[in-house]
């Protein structure tokens, strides 16, 4: 999706209280980047990429894993 560092940990909390979506078992760091810096710029790709799929089922499911 390309959301990142703060705007990501503003975005899973809204997406979760606007569609009423568990997100207690949804692992920030697996998905998620840090905001970038000179150190991080050149971080490898995360393996587990969120999606708007991802986010779509989670709003028929009602949990965010």
């Amino acid at each position: 999706m390309g959301v990142i560092g703060d705007d990501a940990y503003e975005l899973i909390p809204a997406f979760s209280t606007k569609f009423n979506v568990d997100i207690s078992r949804f692992r920030f760091a697996e998905y998620i980047y840090s905001e970038p810096s000179v150190v991080s710029f050149n971080q490898a790709k995360k393996d587990k990429e969120l999606t708007i799929g991802m986010l779509l089922e989670a709003v028929i499911f009602r949990t965010l894993e």
